[in-house]
């Protein structure tokens, strides 16, 4: 069965775990004796866990469903919970360094090297009291006082006791560890020495020592690192470029109506990414990233193109405050084949009427492309079993396919009613039009939208109907009118571009993969796109999207010799890369065509392989010498570059006057080789 290029979801729904951080603080200490300032801790992170919850914090998503108020502190209390257990001291180091992390999660700052001045933390006379016993001496003498500082500093950093630095950064990877998404987990501390004020035997008085800082250093990831306490802003800004991406074009949209403002979110998404055809992805958060990253690399399946929809709907302030994009999840069933996993959404308008958008379907080359499934009501409500659950859903009208939408039991559909998710019916649609000419009005304005990527102007509309109607032209004249107008070619579409417009306008679905890979490869040899409308008029799936309409097919004549032959085309184009080094003209590629179809016989084409032209004054005035005469002959009739040995060998009889070069020639066109070629191309 012919490959319908749909695009499907690809992926299983579902709330990701977020198990990514194992708080295994355990303190080792490096060289203890000589610097016992510094400690190293490592924290286990899941680094693409961690980036999923950063997005979701950073786009106000959760699961990857914008909300309105979403808050990452704790929801019940609205405040960072392990936060609130530090001191004063602690909580002023813990918004100076969290700051300074998230400067560096928003792609703000490379280094991760972080320090903390004393002066942006004590004032000049602060001063702390510890009794022996705390920091677990019997007596504090002169003579053991630089012991008990160190124990102070242990006891200072190990507890909540002021400022508890240690403390500070547990709290930090336990309240946002989203923006440690690009740290490896390891990290060195170098905390202040505290300096006596006085002491009795029973406690000592310090004070920091003056001009000193704290200091957190943080391994960075493989994933995100320049250097080992260095990110790479080029990776960790991506997120947040991504969301300027799509704030910009919901700002584009500013003074459209409601209407066109969703609309031209579509167009957006689909001008903006590409389909990850061939991709299984489990619930990628990134894929919102992915739609609006400026990266033609990076691809995402439905989630995509249905969140990010949804995304810039949600920043959207639309001028009917009934105006609601939902998400939509389930399966999506094409003339009755095994359902398949996708999402969609579903958009509210005045009234509680709900319409189907599949932004997936609507890109270039799918099958509802450009809005044959944009903003669609339903043509009955149906019924599936899949995977033993009994699914709900509707049928929408398309020129070619049965096309059916199934909700399943996703969350995303857990919260909604199903109010939410019913369609409104389907009335009045292009291809149900009941004034004169409306069927073939429809055929028309569907056209349109394929190949010119906009609605119809009137007098076109009407023209273009009325020659229908009457019988002055059928079916495919209409398509070679509108494909073949100057607004088409100023598109500047690629010959795959070109194709795929063929198959929606004529065949009303994407182009198979054979088929894609059969037409573009004619077209890049020199045929015209009339070999198309030509190939496909007296089609099947062509006869029958016309009836649908109630309008006659037609018939198509070729006039252009290069149209007539496409192994004829194909092989004379070669001739042109391979002889004269340049693609070839229209003119000439239809002479010669025209001169082999009329005479396919091997002493004529052999004829014009080697005396039309190697002949021609084209190839004459090159110049060229014996050993770059052989080398194009090579690459002419044996199709591949020279063996030094058969090079030296040919040069060499030229250089001595042993052969002609018409003699070379046809030693090199008589071969088995060239032989080969030809028959390759049917000749």
């Amino acid at each position: 069965m012919k490959r319908k290029a749909l695009k499907k979801w690809g992926m299983k729904l579902g709330i990701v775990s977020m198990a990514m951080l194992t708080l295994a603080t355990m303190p080792i200490y490096a060289n203890a004796e000589e610097d016992p300032n510094f400690e190293e801790v490592e924290y286990k992170l899941d680094n693409n866990a961690l980036y999923d919850q950063y997005i979701d914090h950073l786009m106000s998503l959760q699961d990857g469903i914008a909300i309105e108020e979403y808050n990452c502190e704790d929801s019940d209390t609205g405040y960072y919970a392990a936060k609130s257990a530090l001191t004063k001291y602690g909580k002023t180091v813990y918004e100076i360094l969290k700051s300074q992390i998230i400067q560096v999660a928003n792609g703000e700052r490379e280094s991760a090297k972080f320090s903390i001045p004393y002066s942006s933390i004590y004032g000049a006379d602060d001063t702390f009291t510890f009794s022996a016993s705390e920091i677990g001496m019997t007596q504090i003498t002169d003579s053991n006082k630089d012991d008990a500082l160190i124990k102070v500093r242990d006891y200072i950093h190990n507890t909540a006791k002021e400022p508890g630095f240690g403390k500070v950064y547990d709290a930090i990877v336990a309240d946002v560890p989203y923006y440690l998404y690009w740290s490896s987990g390891s990290t060195s501390l170098n905390y202040p020495q505290v300096q006596e004020v006085s002491h009795t035997d029973d406690s000592i008085t310090v004070k920091p020592r003056e001009g000193g800082s704290y200091e957190l250093n943080i391994v960075v990831s493989d994933t995100y690192a320049k250097s080992d306490f260095e990110v790479d802003i080029n990776k960790t800004s991506v997120a947040k470029n991504a969301l300027a991406n799509a704030s910009d074009i919901v700002n584009q949209a500013k003074s459209l109506t409601d209407s066109e403002k969703l609309t031209y979110y579509k167009n957006s998404i689909c001008n903006l990414v590409d389909y990850a055809f061939g991709t299984w992805i489990n619930s990628d958060h990134r894929q919102i990233i992915y739609v609006f990253d400026n990266d033609s690399s990076t691809k995402v399946v439905c989630e995509g193109y249905a969140k990010a929809f949804k995304y810039l709907c949600d920043l959207t302030e639309f001028s009917s405050s009934e105006v609601e994009c939902r998400l939509a999840a389930g399966y999506l069933d094409v003339d009755n084949e095994a359902p398949e996993r996708h999402m969609w959404n579903v958009v509210q308008l005045k009234n509680n009427e709900n319409y189907l958008v599949d932004v997936t379907n609507c890109d270039d080359g799918m099958f509802g492309a450009p809005d044959i499934l944009f903003m669609k009501g339903e043509s009955g409500k149906v019924y599936q079993t899949v995977n033993d659950q009994e699914l709900w859903g509707y049928k929408i009208n398309h020129p070619s396919y049965t096309v059916c939408y199934y909700y399943d039991d996703s969350n995303y559909n857990n919260m909604r009613s199903e109010s939410e998710l019913t369609l409104i019916k389907e009335q009045n649609s292009d291809d149900q039009e009941q004034e004169t000419g409306g069927d073939a009005k429809a055929f028309v304005k569907r056209l349109y939208r394929v190949a010119l990527g906009r609605d119809a102007e009137e007098q076109g509309l009407n023209d273009w109907t009325r020659q229908l109607t009457s019988g002055e032209k059928n079916a495919v004249d209409i398509v070679q009118g509108v494909l073949c107008s100057q607004e088409y070619g100023s598109k500047g579409k690629s010959n795959g571009e070109i194709v795929n417009d063929c198959y929606q306008s004529m065949l009303g679905r994407a182009a198979d993969e054979g088929g894609y890979a059969d037409w573009t490869s004619r077209l890049d040899s020199g045929m015209s796109v009339n070999a198309i409308f030509a190939g496909f008029v007296g089609s099947e799936e062509f006869g029958k999207l016309c009836a649908s309409y109630g309008i006659k097919p037609g018939n198509y004549t070729l006039t252009e010799a290069r149209d007539m032959n496409a192994g004829v085309t194909k092989f004379v184009s070669r001739l042109y890369t391979k002889a004269l080094g340049r693609e070839y003209d229209v003119a000439g590629l239809n002479d010669w065509c025209g001169k082999i179809n009329a005479n396919p016989s091997r002493e004529n084409i052999l004829n014009i392989s080697t005396n039309g032209f190697f002949h021609s004054q084209e190839f004459t005035n090159k110049n060229l010498n014996n050993t770059e005469f052989v080398k194009v002959l090579y690459r002419t009739f044996l199709g591949r570059e020279y063996d030094d040995a058969g090079l030296a060998n040919w040069v060499g009889q030229l250089d001595r006057g042993e052969y002609t070069r018409d003699g070379v020639i046809s030693g090199f066109a008589n071969s088995q080789e060239f032989s080969n070629i030809m028959a390759q191309y049917g000749l």
